[in-house]
């Protein structure tokens, strides 16, 4: 459907996929990641969490 007759430009699916990428797949790995590094170390998993997200979103990671 994307690609209906060839139509759709690749950049500009992927453009618009990548927020809605960020919002469904984070906080379904922020979870994991947040539990495997517990709460002695929640710092490195916020920093984890939000690189994840960033690189989901396009956005330049820090």
């Amino acid at each position: 459907m994307i690609n209906a007759a060839g139509q759709a430009d690749p950049a500009k699916v992927v453009s618009s996929l990548r927020p809605v990428l960020a919002d469904v797949v984070g906080p379904v790995v922020a979870e994991p990641v947040r539990a495997a590094l517990g709460e002695d170390n929640a710092e490195q998993a916020e920093a984890i969490v939000t690189e994840l997200g960033q690189r989901l979103a396009g956005k330049d990671a820090a």
